[in-house]
């Protein structure tokens, strides 16, 4: 059954820099508009702008407490980006594998992870189809999870967190565990999927039924797709960085690209039975 349910937005974006309507109406004018539009039709509940640019795990905290004052089961959680593309029975596989789970595993996975690899860009307009079709074709990489006795250092399977769906309760002790300046970080969603896969009998991991022959053209049951090139974790080095520029290492760029790979190395892992807390 399909159920219409009003979205709730957390938002943020820098403040303009002049006059309504002039040079300085900005992107936080522009959203605002759109935002009490579609919260006049009943689709979205926008909470009030945070100013300022903040990090996509910032934003999953402040939902977060919103639904704790209003939840009072155990509902799942699964994620999305408002431009990647969900293959149509995307919901319905999760579902039926929540189901299917054992019930002392709070995290189910989808055992295929499917990247552009070498394909073509797909434009705005592309569809769930379209993906389909250059699976079929070989354009786009595939990788499938396999069961492994004994977890490496990064946790368990191929994928990322939004090859994941979990219950609310894992979700939440993501945010109790760790301070803010983690969730602030680049690496959050590192360290989250890292949340999410350590642990004995913590993942149940699914093959989507159309793998088992339910699709009749024999696709493979890709379930999500983002489409963007493979960038480097490097950001333009800062003050730290250049405190190590060296005659062995002259270039503050890629210290910046070194440090930054550690700090992601590290994110993954410490430890994740107790808090994590950085400083800065």
């Amino acid at each position: 059954q399909t159920w219409r349910v009003p979205l709730l937005v957390s938002w943020s974006a820098e403040d303009a820099s002049g006059g309504a309507g002039g040079a300085g109406y900005g992107v936080a004018e522009k959203a605002q508009a759109v935002l009490e539009e579609f919260q006049q039709r009943g689709v979205l509940h926008a909470m009030p702008r945070l100013r300022g640019r903040r990090s996509q795990f910032q934003h999953y905290g402040r939902l977060r407490e919103s639904l704790k004052r209003h939840i009072t089961d155990q509902p799942w959680v699964f994620f999305s980006d408002d431009d990647d593309l969900w293959h149509p029975k995307r919901a319905e596989e999760y579902a039926t594998a929540i189901q299917a789970r054992p019930k002392q595993e709070p995290v189910v996975h989808s055992r295929i992870h499917l990247t552009p690899g070498l394909g073509p860009r797909l434009p705005l307009t592309a569809t769930a189809a379209q993906v389909t079709q250059m699976e079929a074709d070989g354009l786009l990489r595939v990788a499938i999870s396999a069961e492994e006795e004994k977890p490496g250092l990064f946790g368990t399977a191929t994928g990322e967190y939004f090859d994941a769906a979990a219950e609310f309760q894992v979700f939440d002790d993501f945010f109790e565990r760790h301070n803010d300046q983690v969730i602030a970080n680049q690496f959050a969603d590192i360290r989250f999927r890292t949340h999410l896969l350590r642990g004995t009998n913590r993942v149940y991991r699914f093959l989507p039924r159309s793998a088992s022959g339910d699709d009749p053209h024999g696709h493979l049951p890709w379930m999500y797709f983002y489409d963007r090139p493979t960038m480097p974790y490097s950001t333009p080095p800062g003050q730290e960085d250049l405190e190590y520029v060296s005659d062995e290492l002259p270039d503050p760029k890629r210290i910046a690209g070194m440090r930054q790979t550690l700090d992601c190395v590290l994110f993954q892992l410490t430890p994740t039975k107790g808090p994590l807390e950085i400083t800065e």
